[in-house]
């Protein structure tokens, strides 16, 4: 969950980045499918000082990325720099929030079910140099949408996510990367449109009383941020 100073209004994902690792906040994001986190120095950064500082040049194993073509609509658009040789994104996210930064590649670690911890190399993410719009919570953004550089297809394509109640103070949520991930209650059938994840909406439970969806809004997208 968030922090309190955000009175929990997202769910965030503890990540290490680099090597040695730094303790990085991701708010869960399965709208989007690039994962970034603010780096250091940066031209505009919204990270207080209650969060840990990533500068990808103390780390060991981080990389500029080369540029690759998109796959779907949930990927930014990117943008190859040959004077610098620096692969640059830019994303607007709907609520009007926008990042820029370069794509890059660093060693991952994970913390298992079992508290051991998992080290994932050359993963792909944005190393984010500047936000504009509202203050994100955390970091920056796991995404788990499907993509070309989305952490789930690294992981082998499979996650699970599973909320607690929401309001409890001990929270008992948690992200399943990979072969671990189990189903869970009745299997609800979800399509992959352009990157997105989606399913029919056909009934609201609403007390007792059971509502009709109109047939114009039941396709929705699983989106947590």
């Amino acid at each position: 969950m968030a922090p309190h100073k955000y009175g929990g209004l997202a769910f965030i994902a503890e990540v290490y980045f680099g090597s040695p690792s730094i303790r990085q906040y991701l708010h869960v994001d399965t709208g989007s499918s690039l994962t970034w986190t603010q780096c250091f120095p940066s031209s505009h950064s919204f990270v207080d000082h209650i969060y840990p500082k990533y500068w990808p040049e103390d780390s060991n194993t981080y990389r500029d990325a080369e540029c690759e073509p998109t796959a779907n609509n949930s990927n930014p658009k990117f943008s190859f720099s040959d004077s610098s040789g620096v692969c640059s994104y830019e994303q607007t996210y709907v609520d009007g929030n926008l990042i820029r930064g370069r794509l890059a590649e660093e060693m991952i670690t994970l913390q298992l079910r079992n508290g051991e911890f998992k080290v994932v190399y050359d993963v792909h993410f944005g190393c984010n140099d500047q936000a504009v719009g509202e203050d994100y919570i955390g970091t920056g953004i796991l995404g788990l949408a499907a993509g070309n550089f989305s952490l789930v297809e690294k992981l082998g394509s499979k996650f699970s996510l599973c909320f607690g109640w929401i309001r409890e103070s001990k929270p008992t949520h948690n992200l399943i990367l990979g072969d671990g991930a189990n189903l869970q209650g009745n299997p609800t059938e979800i399509n992959i449109t352009g990157g997105h994840y989606m399913c029919t909406l056909e009934f609201i439970l609403v007390g007792e009383e059971l509502k009709t969806v109109n047939d114009t809004i039941q396709a929705v997208y699983l989106d947590t941020g």
